[in-house]
């Protein structure tokens, strides 16, 4: 029987929320099965590499959305493995644990409007 243990790869999860054309990401450390049960002082804000953030983008864009969270393993070489893509993601407990503004976008971009506007899935 081949088995994995996920450790052996993995160095971190990492939630990766799209607001219109802003990118906020948190690093989660944790060893639960649900990130969401990881202790409070094991999440932290990063800043994804640049081809993340953009493809990111771009993926949501692409969706037709203007919001989207993203949920990635990042591995011990540094490589992004996207593990799905959450087009209502909850946002508000990755805000409270580190400070990352989200709901302060997703207030402007509900009264100022997107900056780019967002179109269709590609075929």
């Amino acid at each position: 029987m081949l088995t994995c243990d996920p450790d052996a790869v993995r160095a971190f999860v990492a939630r990766v929320t799209v607001v219109g054309d802003r990118v906020f990401a948190a690093a989660i450390a944790h060893d639960e099965l649900d990130c969401r049960d990881a202790p409070v002082d094991r999440h932290e804000s990063i800043t994804p590499p640049d081809e993340i953030t953009r493809a990111c983008v771009e993926h949501v864009r692409d969706l037709g959305r203007l919001y989207s969270a993203l949920d990635f393993v990042v591995d011990r070489r540094g490589l992004w493995h996207q593990l799905e893509t959450n087009v209502v993601g909850e946002f508000g407990a990755i805000e409270a644990w580190t400070g990352l503004p989200i709901s302060a976008e997703i207030a402007r971009l509900l009264v100022q409007g997107p900056t780019t506007r967002p179109t269709r899935a590609r075929m």
